[in-house]
């Protein structure tokens, strides 16, 4: 329902450990280099890591079906708390295309789909509500914080592409 495999794209890095209850640290650029402002190589790291070309791209790849009305509202409020963490998991370990796919997904279905359920409105589940609310206004500033790092790599990656292109054009 909500992996990016169902669309045909690879399994991210670190998810079969991230499953298993584990924080795949391991992936995360190292912050002494970044500290020490030392991140061309973290950068090129990162952009070599890129499993799409555009945001756009990217955002095509996060749909989601539509909400069954068969099937219970807090089933769908849990799916919507497991996204938000596994997009969270994704952004501490800088993987910012599966982290801005997940926290788009999960605005998508907090935003959009759940509230059209017919079991949305019940006071049962007011709680999830505004816990959902609030992680809400988090994930989309963690968003446009991620939109910025992900055009920036995007116009590396393309802009070592030509520079190849280029070079290769100069051989002939």
């Amino acid at each position: 329902f909500f992996s990016a495999s169902d669309r045909g794209r690879p399994s991210p890095p670190g998810r079969a450990r991230v499953e298993a209850g584990e924080r795949a640290h391991e992936s995360a650029p190292p912050r002494s280099a970044m500290a020490n402002g030392d991140d061309g190589g973290v950068l090129a790291e990162q952009v070599e890591r890129l499993q799409f070309s555009s945001i756009k791209e990217l955002a095509e790849c996060a749909t989601l079906p539509d909400v069954n009305p068969n099937t219970r509202a807090r089933l769908y409020c849990s799916s919507a708390l497991r996204l938000y963490l596994q997009a969270d998991t994704y952004f501490v370990e800088h993987n910012y295309e599966y982290a801005y796919m997940m926290f788009l997904k999960y605005a998508d279905l907090v935003m959009d789909r759940l509230p059209k359920h017919p079991q949305y409105g019940e006071a049962s589940l007011a709680p999830k509500r505004k816990e959902l609310r609030d992680k809400l206004a988090v994930a989309i500033g963690k968003m446009e914080s991620i939109k910025s790092k992900l055009k920036a790599l995007y116009d590396a990656k393309q802009a070592a592409a030509d520079a190849v292109r280029e070079r290769e054009a100069q051989r002939e």
